[in-house]
Parts: C-alpha cells; sequence; structure tokens
C-alpha cells in the first residue's frame, strides 16, 4: 500500500495538488452552461382558485423563470400552497371576515 497522507483522495491528490479548473474558460460559459442548480418556486395563495387557473399560473411562473435566469425547462420546480381564507389576516382581520364585510356592503 503506498504512504500517503489520509486525507488525500484515492488518485493521490492532495488539496494543493489536485488540479484546478481554468478561471477564464469559466467566464466564457452561456448563462444556460453556468447552470448552478434547479430553481424552487413556491407561490402562497388563498384558496379559491380552480385547477385551470393553477395550472395557468404555474405554466406562466415556470416559463418566466426560464426566460428571465435561462435555466433549463426540465429543472424548473414550482408548486402553490392554498391558504384558507380563515387562515390569513391583513391588519388582524382574516381575509373571510374581509370578504364577509365587503358582502354585506
Amino acid at each position: 500500500m503506498p504512504d500517503r497522507p489520509p486525507w488525500s483522495s484515492p488518485a493521490g491528490w492532495t488539496r494543493r495538488s489536485r488540479p484546478r479548473p481554468d478561471p477564464e474558460s469559466s467566464r466564457r460559459r452561456p448563462v444556460a452552461a453556468r447552470h448552478t442548480g434547479m430553481p424552487f418556486i413556491q407561490i402562497t395563495m388563498i384558496a379559491g382558485r380552480t385547477e385551470q387557473q393553477k395550472r395557468d399560473l404555474l405554466a406562466a411562473v415556470s416559463q418566466a423563470t426560464t426566460e428571465s435566469i435561462g435555466a433549463p425547462p426540465e429543472t424548473v420546480r414550482a408548486w402553490i400552497v392554498e391558504v384558507p381564507p380563515t387562515d390569513i389576516a391583513v391588519a388582524g382581520e382574516t381575509h373571510a371576515d374581509r370578504q364577509a364585510k365587503k358582502d354585506r356592503t
């Protein structure tokens, strides 16, 4: 067995001897080639939209993400979290109460 430090890799590289990428080559790559990970997009909204509205929203958000940051479409993850109107408040008043007040007037 070769005598090497325990922190070296099986190929025999240590942190100092491992080949490093050329910094110039990484600067020239297009945005899509520099993709650093898949975007995760959470949309939180009050429950009550139709399934078609939610599908359209998810498609539009995915398309906008692809166009704006250059992420490949297959890497974009988007989901909707629906909050019941009784579980969200504006200025201390639930959305359900605000809606009921609006309906009475």
